[in-house]
């Protein structure tokens, strides 16, 4: 056969053999309408841009929030950006002073991805020397109010500050808004942008301004009074943008009162806003996995160690800084019922360094379960503050033994000559003990931790094929880094899922961590009772993260949680989650801090 005809072959199979491929076209919104399962609304053709309304920053500035705003704006990646005034401090004389402000405003400002439109404000042209630095800088043809086109869509920045403060420059800025409109008859919308409320703070300027506009195609944006509110003012749309930069009023977002950016879409001349408080516009890599990996580790560093006192306990609280910036943790307990010596503290810790501060709290501890609240204040490499926040409760404990001679059958009768004090408990609803509550006892010996639970329960579940669809219990543990060998190929948190299976059948333990593989040295054994069941665990504790053997003292949080399911009118429910307990060792082994 020629080779021509042998290629022309090959190609005619691989033709035949490739896949049929469907790509669906989209060139507009109503095509997308077209493909997509929920059609929307918008789906006319439209030409569509995005800008930002940046509310005042003076007036009460608040450092670096500014900056912070930038950075979100960059975020949205409008096509424009445009503010309502009030940029620097200003209400100075000083040339040198103002110059300062108004380079420090522009340093920061320019920052931006996108081009950013300026409006005056009171604290931007507040006398005649003011005035003519800010037209020098950011003047339009010799003035402080300007126009400009865009999309179908004008816009209007009007000086309003100085149309109140000199005589007859409203009229000649008025002058100039007539024929600037007259030339804008047939674009789709105008929005008009100036720094007073006029309806409210001016009304002469208002009642002049509302003569030449149309109000069926004109939207108005002010800022000034640090609070947000939206109206149709004489037939106009006309929003009070609050403060992005500034001090903003006390009554929170219900009152308008909140540091924000205004976000507007506008399609065919018609405008929707967003209004996006502060801080809540982050760009995609905001938080890394590294620098996730970094702040758990600063949250895990975190650990409180119990000692039993006569009227109540002591308790230590250590904080490592496994971060590469200093931090600042403060420290506050909440103990309804108990009193708390050494309160409120707050501890420096620089880079791998580690801190402690001790507290005694005397009180009914056990009824009223104290938490402390650690806060914690660091700056990134890059400046940027973080706020990270735990709460820990402190725990209940009793002694955790060194055992031997436990044989995992699901017989319990070994337990009961050891000095194991057991954690007892049930949900905190209606139900009494016999309806469902957890007795557990925990210990350790030959490198392994041993787990035994009984709970009644007057129904027993277990027809799901999930293990977490049935009843049955949880282990957890945490081993804290201080007492983890540091392996980093074995997590020092996890659980593992023990469901009760059915009758006849054996545990299939599913372990719920990192490596999704249960350790072939896990034995776990569950056996029905006429009032529940019972479960024993023996697991290495090695495999758990901890340091083998165990020094004294060492410690580990661990729990149980139990979960139960209800057949109720013939269907299953979800009746109750909970844990069994928590206890922590006094001398020689592993110990328990918190559930």
């Amino acid at each position: 056969m020629p080779t021509k005809l042998i290629a022309a072959t090959l190609a005619v199979v691989i033709i035949l053999a490739s896949p049929a491929v469907c790509q669906q076209q989209a060139q507009t919104p109503a095509d997308l309408s077209r493909i997509a399962g929920i059609k929307g609304a918008a789906t006319g053709p439209g030409e569509t841009f995005r800008f930002v309304i940046m509310g005042d920053r003076n007036g009460g500035q608040i450092e670096g929030m500014w900056e912070d705003a930038v950075a979100q704006v960059n975020a949205l990646q409008p096509d424009f950006v445009i503010c309502v005034g009030d940029l620097i401090p200003g209400y100075t004389e000083d040339p040198v002073e103002l110059a300062r402000q108004w380079d420090e405003f522009a340093r920061i400002t320019a920052k931006l991805d996108a081009p950013f439109f300026f409006c005056p404000g009171n604290h931007d042209t507040s006398n005649d020397m003011m005035l003519k630095e800010y037209v020098a800088r950011w003047g339009v043809s010799g003035k402080s109010y300007y126009s400009f086109n865009y999309r179908g869509c004008h816009f209007v920045v009007l000086d309003s500050n100085t149309a109140k403060r000199l005589t007859g420059f409203a009229e000649e800025q008025f002058k100039w808004l007539e024929a600037d409109l007259a030339t804008a008859k047939d674009t789709r919308r105008v929005f008009l942008l100036y720094h007073f409320p006029a309806w409210v703070d001016d009304k002469p300027f208002w009642q002049t301004l509302v003569k030449l506009v149309d109000p069926a195609k004109t939207t108005i944006f002010n800022g000034h009074w640090h609070t947000y509110v939206f109206d149709e003012q004489d037939g106009i749309p006309s929003y009070v943008i609050a403060a992005t930069g500034a001090e903003a009023g006390e009554g929170g977002r219900d009152m308008g009162d909140f540091h924000m950016l205004v976000h507007v879409t506008v399609t065919d001349g018609r405008p929707k806003l967003a209004v996006l408080p502060l801080g809540e516009v982050l760009s995609g890599d905001f938080l890394t996995g590294a620098m996730l990996k970094e702040r758990e580790a600063i949250l895990d560093a975190f650990w409180i160690s119990p000692q039993k006192l006569e009227g109540g306990v002591a308790a230590t609280v250590r904080q490592s800084n496994p971060g590469q910036v200093p931090l600042t943790v403060s420290l506050a307990w909440e103990a309804p019922g108990c009193t708390v010596s050494g309160q409120p503290t707050e501890l420096a810790i620089g880079p791998g360094e580690s801190s402690q501060a001790s507290f005694r709290i005397t009180g009914p501890v056990r009824d009223n379960r104290p938490r402390v609240k650690a806060s914690y204040r660091l700056a990134e490499p890059s400046g940027k503050q973080l706020a990270l926040r735990r709460t820990n409760f402190f725990p209940e404990f009793v002694d955790v033994p060194r055992i031997i001679g436990i044989v995992v059958d699901g017989d319990l009768g070994d337990w009961e000559s050891l000095k194991s004090p057991p954690a007892t408990t049930q949900p905190t609803d209606a139900r009494t003990p016999a309806d469902l509550s957890c007795t557990a006892r925990v210990g350790w010996g030959n490198g392994q931790f041993y787990l035994a639970a009984e709970v009644t329960d007057d129904s027993v579940y277990a027809e799901d094929p999930a293990p977490t669809g049935n009843d049955g219990i949880e282990f957890c543990w945490h081993v804290p880094p201080h007492a983890s060998p540091g392996d980093p190929n074995v997590p020092s948190t996890g659980r593992v899922v023990l469901a009760v299976p059915k009758e006849g059948q054996s545990v299939s333990p599913s372990w719920r961590i990192e490596t999704n593989k249960t350790p072939p040295k896990l034995t776990a054994i569950c056996r029905r009772t006429p009032g529940g069941y019972v479960y024993e665990l023996s697991v290495p504790l090695a495999d758990l993260g901890a340091k083998t053997p165990p020094a004294a003292g060492q410690e580990l949080i661990w729990g149980v949680v139990i979960n139960d399911r209800d057949v109720v009118d013939g269907e299953v429910q979800k009746r109750v989650r909970f844990h069994a307990g928590a206890m922590r060792n006094a001398a020689q082994i592993l110990g328990l801090l918190e559930e």
